[in-house]
């Protein structure tokens, strides 16, 4: 076996442009998304680039859900304080 045989062999298979297509479709559905980023992240891929993208998809998820119920916190923070004091027109 030549160098040029053992570095093909290990090599993960190429995800071609109509199959990432086909995900970025599958991505922009509600719910579907969270699972295939799930199955990519922890199932057994044989495909390291999946699993990469998996793994980074629920980072991106997880921190953009800790901004969201920040951001809400904030918006009833502020309108709160004034609902209970009785400052709303009584």
């Amino acid at each position: 076996m030549n160098n040029e045989e053992i570095s093909t062999s290990t090599q993960p298979e190429i995800i071609s442009t109509g199959e990432w297509v086909l995900y970025m479709l599958l991505f922009s559905i509600p719910l579907i998304n969270l699972i295939l980023l799930c199955i990519w992240a922890f199932g057994n891929q044989s495909n390291p680039t999946k699993t990469n993208f998996g793994r980074a998809g629920l980072i991106w998820a997880a921190i953009l859900i800790v901004f969201y119920i920040l951001f809400w916190f904030v918006i009833f923070g502020m309108f709160s304080p004034g609902m209970h004091q009785g400052g709303m027109g009584v």
